[in-house]
This record gives C-alpha cells, sequence and structure tokens, in this order.
C-alpha cells in the first residue's frame, strides 16, 4: 500500500525533527493512544516495546492535506527543508529477522496511520510545496 509523510533531510517526521517541529492545534489531530481505532494497536506495541520501529504516516494525500492543513506552517516547512515522502510498505503481516517474530507492517487508525520503517520502500520524494 501506498503511505504518504512529511520528512526533513534526515528522514525524521514532522514531530520529530528539529528543524521546526510540529504542533497539533486541534481535536482532528489525536495522539495515536487517543484514536480509538489506532490507540488499541499503539498501546500493544509499546507494551511489547514496538513503537519505536514505526513510523507515522497517511494512507491517502487527502489524508495528510487534512492533517497538515495549515498553509503557514506549510510555506515554512518548505523554506526548511520538508519534503513529501511516498512509501510503498506490504499489507499484512511479515516475519521480521532482527526481532525473530512476525510485526504487522501496517496499523491504520482514523485520521493517520503507522508503518514498520523497515519493511517500507522510499519510491518518491517530492517538494512539500505541491500539498497546498
Amino acid at each position: 500500500m501506498e503511505v504518504f509523510r512529511i520528512e526533513d533531510a534526515s528522514g525524521k517526521g514532522a514531530y520529530q525533527s528539529d528543524k521546526m517541529p510540529y504542533h497539533p492545534d486541534d481535536g482532528n489531530q489525536p495522539a495515536p493512544w487517543l484514536d480509538r481505532v489506532l490507540g488499541p494497536h499503539w498501546l500493544a506495541l509499546m507494551e511489547d516495546g514496538l513503537e519505536q520501529g514505526y513510523q507515522f504516516g497517511f494512507e491517502s494525500m487527502d489524508a495528510l492535506r487534512a492533517w497538515f492543513h495549515d498553509p503557514d506552517w506549510i510555506r515554512r516547512a518548505v523554506r526548511r527543508g520538508f519534503k513529501l515522502v511516498r512509501y510503498e510498505v506490504p499489507d499484512g503481516s511479515f516475519f521480521d529477522e532482527a526481532l525473530d517474530r512476525p510485526v504487522s507492517a501496517v496499523h491504520k487508525g482514523q485520521t493517520q496511520l503507522i508503518f514498520w520503517k523497515s519493511a517500507a520502500t522510499r519510491v518518491h520524494v517530492d517538494s512539500l510545496s505541491t500539498i497546498q
């Protein structure tokens, strides 16, 4: 499946980057544990110590635009080198050799999703200005 994400030059997402961290501004951007669909998966991953293996993203450009809807933030992020990145992530579970166990590649939430970093293939990078 395709996954869309905003990243800085080092591959850090909008919340983790030291270039210009993003801060949610309304109830439409729930923390993963507050998302009614994603929350149970996220809490289980935290209990197993697996949450660090996942990155956040979106299953469509519309979902990404709905989350990052502030045009002023987008303009500042473009100036600071953030990019729009598209990944291809396998559906379902796979066996992670390093963990010696099966892992779900994607967990979808109401508004965002998480995907297993090592299972994803970066397939396209574009200017963040294209989302406006």
